[in-house]
């Protein structure tokens, strides 16, 4: 079973998303350090569109508290 690879990216011609199956593009006009030096604006999007993901697969999924249980 082929599991897609999903790339969340900045850039639609990196190499990531070249091989990856679906791309979530999470690029950012700037970034908020005002040295320009750390990626603030970058992770941030990052993991909005990470949690987002995750929220929507787990309503698709029917996922329940109990799920979580190891």
């Amino acid at each position: 079973r082929k599991i897609p690879l999903i790339a969340m990216c900045g850039k639609k011609n990196s190499t990531l998303v070249k091989q990856g199956d679906i791309f979530l593009n999470i690029s950012v006009k700037e970034e908020a350090c005002p040295l320009q030096l750390a990626p603030m604006s970058s992770t941030t999007a990052t993991l909005v569109m990470g949690d987002a993901l995750a929220a929507a697969l787990m309503k698709a999924r029917n996922f329940r508290p109990d799920d979580f249980a190891l």
